[in-house]
């Protein structure tokens, strides 16, 4: 262990290790973070490995863990990916991007030869509400559905967004708004009195009951695959099935 950490602090450029077995494999990740004070990457084999992986570096290092998940279905397959796994996606590279320390990141190799959003496009399209700041409502709403979101009665799912008066109900992707490096998976309800945000709290989609209140959010795109609606693509289908 001590002549891989050596190496890999010299600046080595390939250590081969063989043989590990069980949870080994994370615990030597583990000790490599915490030796070299660098964000990690792990490439594991399957997308069934993620998990495991997660699960042991959880038990091994006191880091974030980043489970960056791939769509599971062949490529060329007619069938689109879960909107979990999307905004899942999403939100873990939102971490990354974001993130001032240190962290573990796990994937499969299938998961980041896929396609996804640029990292100028995935901030530029996040939207950061405060409580008792001034926000437009009407803006925020047109940024919604430029991000991808869907306008739905009953918010049940990520990616789906409702009005009611001066009440913005929100599924965004998982993240840590309150900067604990726990993801939450829950929908967040805006409080407005006219163009002020009064409050912002997590609430259960089932039986609407608050969670938790916020002092600020953010709201990142649901969809990898996105466009402006001034962009010469949008324009062209227009024309096309006018």
């Amino acid at each position: 262990m001590l002549e891989v950490l050596r190496a890999l602090e010299k600046g080595a450029g390939q250590v081969n290790i063989s043989g590990l077995r069980g949870g080994s494999a994370a615990y030597l990740a583990a000790r490599i973070a915490s030796a070299l004070k660098k964000p990690l990457l792990c490439i594991v084999p399957g997308e069934d490995q993620v998990a495991v992986i997660e699960q042991d570096l959880s038990f091994f290092v006191d880091l974030p863990v980043i489970g960056y998940p791939g769509y599971e279905i062949p490529p060329y397959t007619p069938l689109s990916p879960d909107s979990t796994t999307i905004t899942t996606r999403l939100g873990a590279l939102y971490r990354i991007l974001t993130g001032r320390g240190q962290f573990i990141m796990v994937a499969s190799a299938e998961a980041l030869l896929r396609r996804t959003l640029p990292l100028d496009r995935l901030a530029n399209l996040a939207e950061l509400v405060m409580v008792n700041e001034e926000c437009d409502r009407d803006a925020l709403i047109r940024n919604l559905t430029v991000a991808g979101y869907e306008s739905v009665s009953l918010v049940q799912s990520p990616g789906e967004f409702t009005v009611r008066g001066g009440i913005i109900d929100i599924f965004p992707p998982p993240f840590d708004h309150s900067g604990s490096n726990d993801p939450v998976e829950l929908p967040v309800r805006l409080d407005f009195f006219g163009d002020t945000l009064e409050s912002i709290r997590y609430f259960d989609p089932i039986t609407q009951r608050s969670r938790g209140e916020l002092e600020e959010a953010v709201f990142l795109p649901v969809s990898e695959i996105l466009f402006p609606s001034d962009s010469a693509a949008v324009e062209k289908l227009d024309s096309v099935f006018r």
